[in-house]
C-alpha cells in the first residue's frame, strides 16, 4: 500500500501548479499579484545588537547567522542590518528558514564607506543563481523572488566592503496547493478501493 501511495504522490506533484521559473521582481505589486493570495509570513526578529564575534538570531520561522560583526549589525522587527566584506569577516550572512520557501521579498538599502561604482550585494537562493542588488538601485529598493524550486537558505555576499539594511522582510512557505492535496487523497482512495476489490476476488 505504501508503494501505491508514493506513486500517487509522485503523480500529484508532477501535475501540480508551478510558478514556472525562478523570477526576480523589482515591483512589490507584481510580486504580490504573482502570489495569487497565498499567505505571507514576516520574520519578526528580536531587537538585538550583534556582538563582534558574530551571532545567530532566531526570528519567526527564520534564522540569521552572522559569522562576525564588522560594526553596527543589529536585528529587530521585520528586518536587520547586515555587513559583508570581500576582505576579512564577515564574508557572508546566512538566512535559514524553518521550512522550505518558494517566495521572498524585502526592502534593501545598500551602502558603503568607500563608494566606487559597481558595488552590490548578492542574494543566492539555495544552489541557484545569485541576484545582484546594486548599491545605486537600492537606496532603498524593493527586491522580490519567486521560484518553482523551494529553498531553505539564502546567502548574502558582496563585491566590496558593504553594509545593508533589510526591512519589510517576508516569505512564503512552500506548501502543496489545495487542488494538489485533494488530488493526492483521490488517488489514494482509488488505489485503496482497487486493492480491496483484488483481495475480495482472491
Amino acid at each position: 500500500m505504501i508503494r501505491y501511495v508514493a506513486v500517487a504522490l509522485a503523480l500529484c506533484c508532477a501535475a501540480g501548479v508551478a510558478f514556472g521559473a525562478e523570477v526576480a521582481y523589482t515591483n512589490q505589486t507584481d510580486w504580490e499579484a504573482a502570489l495569487a493570495g497565498r499567505p505571507i509570513r514576516s520574520g519578526d526578529f528580536p531587537t538585538t545588537s550583534v556582538p563582534l564575534t558574530g551571532a545567530t538570531v532566531v526570528g519567526y520561522g527564520i534564522t540569521l547567522t552572522f559569522p562576525a560583526n564588522h560594526g553596527g549589525m543589529t536585528t529587530g522587527g521585520d528586518g536587520w542590518r547586515g555587513d559583508v566584506h570581500t576582505f576579512g569577516d564577515p564574508a557572508f550572512n546566512l538566512i535559514t528558514f524553518d521550512s522550505p520557501i518558494d517566495a521572498f521579498r524585502g526592502s534593501f538599502d545598500v551602502g558603503t564607506d568607500f563608494p566606487p561604482p559597481g558595488q552590490a550585494i548578492f542574494l543566492r537562493f539555495g544552489d541557484g543563481p545569485s541576484f545582484k542588488l546594486a548599491r545605486d538601485d537600492h537606496k532603498p529598493g524593493f527586491f522580490g523572488w519567486m521560484s518553482d524550486t523551494p529553498v531553505s537558505q539564502i546567502m548574502v555576499t558582496g563585491n566590496d566592503n558593504l553594509y545593508y539594511q533589510a526591512s519589510s522582510v517576508q516569505f512564503v512557505p512552500a506548501v502543496p496547493e489545495p487542488a494538489t492535496v485533494w488530488t493526492v487523497l483521490a488517488l489514494i482512495g482509488v488505489v485503496g478501493t482497487t486493492k480491496l476489490r483484488q483481495r475480495r476476488r482472491d
